[in-house]
């Protein structure tokens, strides 16, 4: 399964990487790999994550309070979020206009 992720996701990733590596340098490296390893599980197990709206679903990572919230489809998993625990609820919705699967 591909693994494609929205470009404002792609942002989001890499701005929460920025800011944990600011806080402590190294932490930044530990959080992307946290987030690549979720990833990678999803992609192994596309319907592992809880489903959260319609056929959207997320993961809970384990040391950072983020989730990585992602459509599955037949050919690709997509990821929609890199969001925060504390973010407005459901503010990726608009995303998931035009995905099909």
């Amino acid at each position: 399964m591909i693994v494609r992720f929205l470009s404002i996701a792609e942002e989001e990733f890499a701005d929460a990487a920025e800011f944990y590596e600011e806080q402590s340098p190294g932490l930044g490296g530990i959080f992307i790999e946290q987030i690549k390893e979720a990833v990678e599980y999803l992609r192994r197990n596309p319907f592992a994550g809880v489903l959260i709206d319609k056929r959207v679903r997320k993961a809970v990572t384990t040391k950072f309070p983020y989730n990585v919230v992602y459509f599955p489809s037949a050919s690709e998993l997509v990821i929609l979020a890199i969001a925060h625990h504390k973010r407005e609820p459901l503010y990726w919705r608009d995303r998931i206009e035009g995905l099909q699967g």
